[in-house]
């Protein structure tokens, strides 16, 4: 899971990810723009292994609670 600050660094981080990782369920994001079922969704596809690397936003990173994750990123 990496939290990014701006909207902005969150487009560019999931784009990098999904050029780097053609095959894989990575750079999936999630950002206050999104409804909040979309990132309900995605929160469940995480804790559930289909998306392998969540990136997204820092206000997400309050409340959020994900059992047994590897590695969290802030990226600001």
């Amino acid at each position: 899971m990496i939290f990014c600050g701006e909207n902005e660094k969150i487009n560019r981080l999931t784009q990098l990810l999904s050029i780097l990782f053609k095959d894989s369920s990575i750079g999936t994001r999630a950002n206050c723009s999104l409804f909040p079922r979309k990132c309900l969704t995605l929160i469940k596809l995480f804790r559930n292994k289909d998306i392998h690397v969540l990136v997204c936003s820092s206000a997400m990173s309050r409340g959020v609670d994900i059992e047994n994750l590897d590695c969290v990123i802030n990226n600001g």
